[in-house]
């Protein structure tokens, strides 16, 4: 580069590189010019329409959210289920670990009279698809049922399998157990498994697990009211080829992570606690 009458040139040119810049947009505007010609004679009578666009939506490209414009990532599993649990229960590795809910955890779910966590409305929706036809009816989803009204608003609310009697005694409800699963809950030293059971109270619709030894099994794992639990499952199928058997059919496993001790449980020697019965 050099300079000519206080204007910057090409070397060897004695035109001002602006003018060049110029002369060169010039051109290439003619050749686009000469391109959509030729589109267009190709075309032949075949004019383009476009559409107008709906009320509201004529604002510019950089006016709409950046949240609302790129789609929402879906939630990832936390990496010690994949890389530590799944080897030590001789899963596929591969196996689609689904998020299911993510729930405060309450009093009432601490509460050793009712014995029980209960889960949202939401994630039972996330979890049926999971299910057969079999496993759903075993838990008492297989088909809405009519809730229960009662006749005072004085009442207490029914959360357990027990109905309250007019005179304060306990009439027991009908029994329908529930499907047998099992229960991972990280806790700040090692990964804790209990067998327990999911099902739907008849009464107040509430989707709870449950079973013996419930209460013991979330004091182990340090739950805390208020912590901010992540609630996943999976469950591997069995899967033949050509009469081999490649994968064995697992219980259904769900998955409690406390946000507040998951870097405590990251897979680093965590130890895994085999399932109790």
């Amino acid at each position: 580069m050099c300079f000519v009458d206080g204007q910057t040139t090409r070397a060897g040119c004695k035109r001002p590189l602006m003018l060049a810049v110029r002369e060169h947009e010039h051109h290439r505007a003619a050749a686009e010019r000469a391109k959509r010609t030729n589109m267009s004679a190709v075309a032949g009578a075949l004019v383009m329409y476009v559409a107008p666009a709906p009320p509201g939506q004529d604002e510019p490209v950089n006016a709409v959210p950046l949240a609302a414009a790129s789609p929402r990532r879906s939630r990832e599993a936390p990496d010690w289920i994949p890389k530590v649990l799944l080897p030590q229960l001789r899963l596929c590795a591969d196996l689609t670990v689904t998020f299911i809910d993510e729930k405060a955890v309450t009093k009432s779910d601490l509460d050793p009279q009712q014995n029980r966590l209960r889960l949202r409305t939401d994630g039972v929706r996330r979890l049926l698809p999971l299910l057969t036809d079999d496993e759903a009816a075993a838990a008492n989803l297989l088909y809405d049922q009519p809730r229960v009204r009662r006749a005072s608003p004085m009442t207490p609310p029914e959360d357990d399998d027990a109905v309250q009697g007019r005179k304060g005694m306990k009439r027991l409800g009908r029994k329908h157990g529930g499907l047998p699963m099992h229960v991972v809950a990280s806790s700040n030293l090692s990964i804790e498994i209990k067998q327990l059971e999911l099902s739907r109270w008849d009464g107040s619709q509430g989707t709870v697990i449950k079973g013996a030894g419930y209460h013991d099994f979330i004091g182990k794992c340090g739950f805390r009211e208020d912590d901010l639990v992540e609630i996943w499952a999976f469950k591997q199928r069995e899967f033949r080829n050509f009469g081999v058997n490649m994968c064995d059919e697992s219980p259904l496993y769900i998955v409690l992570v406390n946000k507040q001790t998951r870097r405590a449980a990251a897979a680093r020697g965590v130890a895994v606690a085999g399932p109790a019965a």
